[in-house]
């Protein structure tokens, strides 16, 4: 199992995988490695990816804003629905650093389509920051065969100004580019 990212500031979409975590949210605790001060993970989350931030091999979850000590390594652990719960274990830590989140997406609708996308036709993504007030502003990239890397944008193609039909902090709607494949999609604030 893993935690990723290792570092991150609070708020951030934090991806816990392994297994056998049940399809009904339990708990995530994080725990200071020093002190002990547990902090509830927070799952607070568009409607729309209730069935996607727990599932039996991978949770979504974030550390709560305006909590914890940046610079600060947290122990994770998960409480399943069933309580059954992981140790506290030193190789599944978070440590807080400053700044603010990254954009998040938790469910894109449809999860497939035709490309090109008939006319009228669009992708909804949702999640968490894709804008902000500081940062008005923010490019949406599809996955295109001359990708590598999921955690880059490098070799993907982007969504033109004009494909995107609306954007808000937690909702985008747009029209994938034509030379789009079966991939990863991302929101990324310049």
């Amino acid at each position: 199992s893993a935690v990723s990212p290792a570092i991150a500031p609070t708020g951030q979409y934090l991806t816990i995988t392994g297994k056998n975590f049940g399809t009904k949210i339990g708990t995530i605790s994080f725990k200071t490695a020093t002190t002990g001060q547990v902090t509830l993970g927070d799952f607070t989350f568009p409607q729309q990816c209730a069935a996607a931030v727990w599932t039996d091999k991978q949770i979504i979850v974030k550390f709560p804003r305006g909590q914890g000590t940046v610079g600060t390594k947290y122990i994770v652990q998960v409480k399943t629905a069933d309580n059954q719960t992981s140790l506290f274990d030193q190789n599944h830590s978070l440590t807080l650093q400053s700044g603010d989140p990254t954009p998040g997406i938790c469910a894109i609708t449809p999860t497939s389509g035709p490309i090109p996308f008939p006319a009228g036709q669009s992708v909804r993504l949702y999640g968490d920051y894709f804008i902000t007030a500081a940062q008005p502003k923010a490019d949406i990239y599809f996955w295109d065969a001359g990708a590598t890397n999921p955690d880059s944008i490098t070799g993907r193609v982007a969504v033109p100004a004009e494909s995107i039909v609306e954007i808000t902090a937690n909702t985008a709607t747009v029209v994938p580019p034509a030379d789009t494949v079966t991939g990863p999609v991302s929101v990324y604030r310049p």
